[in-house]
């Protein structure tokens, strides 16, 4: 048993490193173009830091894709090559075949999630910084919180952890579309669902000035948060952090929230195909039936990864629950599986 974990492994390997070259020579040359410009002005030592930091980030976006392809490619070869008969004739079920994959395309997966979470997103940071795209920091800061509020504008420089909004701004227009009056206050603090301002100042179009301290009702559900780094630049900690303080003000962090829920998918995403495609990658043994399922394997890859990113922004408009797109993704995927399988179903 160890010597067909040894086999396959070697062989799984060998297709993974193989598939994620090819999509990483292809996909850094093109990210290589896009920063050109900026890379024409930095030390050569910065260059290389760049491309070191630009590879953890760029395999975040491959890695679902090459695992994938890698998996089928691996059976794909041992049918090839008539090892997968010395395997039957040794008496190795084709399920047992299929769950040794399916674990080595989980354990490659969850390498790939880590990457995603923990790694990826700083070493994103690192390049960008690097070429003056961003600037660099230490830790994610939340800030510039805009929103329209009917005819009021409504600004936040900074959000504390302690239910207080720093520097609030209210800006209110006449139907005219001028500025009727500014409301200007240093804290905001949460009390239910109220906020009291303290040691707030309201300016009026006629250039009155009065204090306002008072109490004031804050749509915070219909904001954003604008942060410092985009949701693929943010750690796992980072993100449990924002959906915190999103529950805490009642703020919509949706597309930080459905950030991690597609890194979650696309740990199970390769597995589903290579249930949908494993007997027709054992079966394709001549050039052309390889061709035919590499090219099937590529356009449903491109089928789900545009209904994904459908899926995924209808959730994030909609303000849709965590697990919502998985669910959809899973049943879609499912649907696709018996659809592909349904003689295998029809004789049961």
């Amino acid at each position: 048993m160890k010597r067909l974990y040894k086999l396959l492994f070697i062989e799984y390997l060998y297709s993974f490193l193989l598939i994620l070259s090819i999509f990483i020579v292809t996909v850094f040359i093109f990210d290589l173009f896009e920063h050109l410009d900026e890379l024409m002005n930095i030390y050569h030592g910065e260059k290389l830091l760049f491309v070191i930091y630009r590879l953890p980030f760029l395999m975040s976006y491959i890695s679902m894709f090459s695992i994938t392809i890698a998996s089928l490619l691996a059976l794909n070869n041992l049918s090839q090559s008539y090892q997968i008969i010395a395997l039957f004739s040794s008496r190795i079920s084709l399920s047992r075949l299929l769950s040794i994959i399916l674990l080595f395309s989980f354990i490659f997966s969850a390498l790939s999630l880590l990457n995603e979470f923990f790694l990826a997103p700083l070493a994103g940071r690192q390049s960008l910084a690097l070429i003056n795209k961003i600037k660099k920091q230490e830790e994610l800061s939340i800030s510039n919180m805009a929103l329209k509020d009917g005819n009021s504008f409504i600004f936040v420089e900074q959000m504390e952890r302690n239910e207080q909004l720093k520097n609030f701004i209210k800006i209110k227009l006449n139907p005219s579309g001028q500025i009727e009056e500014i409301l200007f206050s240093k804290k905001a603090k949460k009390v239910r669902d109220l906020w009291f301002t303290e040691g707030g100042l309201k300016y009026h179009n006629d250039g009155s000035i009065l204090p306002a301290d008072e109490k004031i009702s804050l749509p915070l559900n219909q904001a954003f948060l604008t942060l410092n780094y985009k949701p693929h630049l943010i750690t796992l900690k980072e993100s449990i952090t924002i959906i915190k303080l999103g529950k805490i003000y009642n703020i919509n962090i949706h597309k930080y929230q459905h950030q991690l829920s597609k890194k979650l998918l696309h740990l199970i995403l390769p597995m589903f195909f290579i249930l949908i495609f494993f007997r027709e990658s054992i079966e394709s043994r001549d050039e052309n039936s390889r061709l035919r399922l590499f090219l099937k394997l590529i356009f449903t890859l491109t089928l789900v990864y545009v209904f994904e990113a459908n899926v995924f922004s209808y959730a994030i408009g909609a303000q849709k629950g965590f697990f919502f797109p998985i669910i959809i993704m899973v049943a879609f995927l499912s649907f696709f599986y018996i659809l592909k399988n349904r003689k295998k179903f029809s004789t049961l």
